[in-house]
């Protein structure tokens, strides 16, 4: 299948990001026993131009979708290039020093809601990174949200609410415990009894998917907010996206020196040369 078989996606199919192909290439590794939940994957890229270009479309429509990206170009008689590179695609460095950063760190959080999406089998909202107002600045709030609901018109005790902080480090020198404490460090603040950020999220998620008319995901939104009438599971976890190629020192680091507790999870996403995989990616994006 090429980019032009892929079915575009607009404000009324907002759902329905095709599984990415480059799924295939997140290999699980064994577990690494921690004493919490920890799942970790060696992310080979080696892939072609074909299987680049699609992941930039996948990257692409975090940010805009199909009909809106041709309706702005319209209304602002710009090409979809230009409208890209200056509205809506985090730069490289030499326009705007920050974007590196904000380029690695959506990567990261797009990479880790596909693997709960695709592989777990969560539902989880994709309106963190649309509708910015400067491409180059990562919006306030919690990273990731996943979700497990049956139906939000008949809330239960077990619905799950999952929290993910995620943190990238994609240069040299990577320190694999820094950026896993980082993580722990940031997640604490989305435990319900710290800052607990994701309802600022969720009301965000909540707003957006309305005025585009995802019902479905707005009504998902409402049920999660409405924890004190109907309490449900959450759990919160911590995820670091590196490059590095072996992470087996792991297996010899506690989760309390990591700043973990019991009841989280750990996610790992590691492979060689990551930053260079986030620019071959992000170039293509206005391409």
């Amino acid at each position: 299948m090429t980019i032009a078989d892929l079915p575009a996606i607009n404000k009324d199919n907002i759902r329905n990001l095709p599984r990415p192909s480059y799924i295939k290439w997140l290999l699980r590794e064994k577990e690494h026993v921690l004493g919490i939940q920890t799942d970790c994957y060696f992310l080979d890229w080696e892939i072609d131009e074909a299987e680049l270009e699609a992941w930039a479309l996948h990257v692409r429509r975090h940010y805009i979708r199909d009909d809106e990206l041709l309706e702005d170009c319209s209304l602002h008689e710009m090409n979809v290039k230009d409208y890209l590179s200056d509205f809506c695609i985090p730069m490289r460095y030499e326009r705007d020093k920050r974007g590196p950063a904000v380029r690695a760190g959506d990567f990261a959080e797009i990479i880790i809601s596909d693997l709960l999406q695709f592989i777990e089998g969560f539902s989880v909202p994709r309106y963190k990174q649309i509708d910015r107002i400067n491409p180059n600045a990562s919006d306030q709030g919690s990273d990731v949200i996943a979700y497990k609901i049956e139906d939000p018109d008949n809330p239960k005790r077990d619905d799950l609410l999952l929290i993910i902080e995620v943190k990238a480090k994609l240069t040299d020198p990577v320190e694999l415990d820094k950026v896993i404490k980082n993580a722990a460090m940031h997640s604490r603040k989305d435990a319900p009894d710290g800052d607990f950020r994701a309802p600022f999220s969720l009301r965000a998620f909540e707003r957006r998917s309305r005025r585009v008319g995802d019902d479905c995901t707005a009504s998902e939104c409402r049920r999660l907010l409405n924890l004190t009438e109907h309490p449900l599971t959450i759990r919160r976890g911590s995820a670091a996206v590196v490059s590095l190629g072996d992470v087996t020192a792991l297996e010899s680091c506690p989760p309390e020196s990591l700043g973990l507790s019991e009841d989280e999870r750990l996610i790992v996403i590691h492979g060689n040369k990551l930053m260079e995989l986030v620019h071959s990616v992000y170039d293509r994006c206005v391409k």
